[in-house]
């Protein structure tokens, strides 16, 4: 018993205190990049421009509550098949989601840079 306490207190305090967040650092974005942000903006400006609540929406597409709220702060970056799920949720194609090409290479630009 007093092995196993040597072994997994040590395991666990290294795991909090070296990486708190865990997986999360692979899906959340430090920096909101500006092209994830304007697709954000286009999905929440479709869903609203609808006049359904996000919590109602999400439910209809099929996406978890919390992630699609990520989703539309920018915080998350969608899947190719969650944009899939969204885009039919909004009645519309999948590329509608996005911004006008001349505003993405405006965003590409500023990255690029």
């Amino acid at each position: 018993r007093g092995v196993l306490y040597c072994v997994i207190i040590p395991v666990v305090c290294i795991r909090f205190f070296f990486n708190p967040i865990g997986m999360q650092k692979r899906k959340t974005l430090e920096n909101r990049d500006p092209l994830l942000q304007a697709v954000a903006a286009r999905i929440r400006a479709l869903r609203e421009g609808k006049g359904i609540a996000q919590e109602v929406f999400a439910y209809e597409a099929g996406i978890d509550r919390s992630y699609y709220g990520g989703i539309e702060r920018g915080k998350y970056s969608p899947t190719a098949i969650n944009l899939a799920k969204i885009a039919v949720a909004l009645g519309v194609e999948v590329g509608e989601l996005f911004p006008t090409c001349e505003v993405l290479r405006d965003l590409l630009r500023i990255e690029q840079s």
